[in-house]
C-alpha cells in the first residue's frame, strides 16, 4: 500500500492517546513500548525486542505520557 501523506499528517489521524511520535522518522503505538532507557542519549524498547532512538525534541512529551516524568 502506497500513501502520499507525510508522517506529521498519519499523526494527527492517529488517536493521541494510543500513539505517541518518538522520532522525526518514527511514531508507535503507547502499549507496544515496554521500557525506556535513559542511556546514550534516550531509546525506547518494543515487546518485539527492537530498540528505537527518542529525539531529544520529543523527549520530554514521550516521558509525560508515559508517566516517568520528573517535577
Amino acid at each position: 500500500m502506497l500513501i502520499q501523506k507525510t508522517l506529521g499528517d498519519i499523526e494527527e489521524i492517529l488517536l493521541a492517546s494510543l500513539f505517541i511520535r518518538v522520532h522525526h522518522s518514527t511514531i508507535v503505538s503507547q502499549d507496544a513500548i515496554i521500557n525506556y532507557s535513559r542511556t546514550d542519549g534516550g531509546y525506547i524498547v518494543m515487546n518485539t525486542g527492537e530498540k528505537l532512538i527518542v529525539s531529544k525534541a520529543r523527549k520530554e512529551s514521550l516521558l509525560e505520557k508515559l508517566g516517568l516524568k520528573k517535577d
